[in-house]
């Protein structure tokens, strides 16, 4: 049941990201500048969501 759990956030996380970066892709002009900026940022930000799945998985291992 844990498992489920974890994978149905895991799941949602990742929707989230997508629908986000694509969100931001569409949104913004095409310049080079910007956009290896908006890499920079993107790469920044999947490094967070990683970060807060791996956080979400541990507390959910505790229970």
């Amino acid at each position: 049941m844990l498992g489920l759990l974890l994978n149905i956030v895991l799941i949602l996380v990742v929707v989230w990201v997508a629908v986000t970066l694509i969100n931001r892709s569409s949104s913004g002009n095409s310049n080079s500048s910007n956009d290896h900026e908006r890499l920079m940022n993107v790469e920044k930000e999947v490094e967070d969501v990683k970060e807060i799945v791996q956080s979400i998985k541990e507390k959910l291992d505790e229970i």
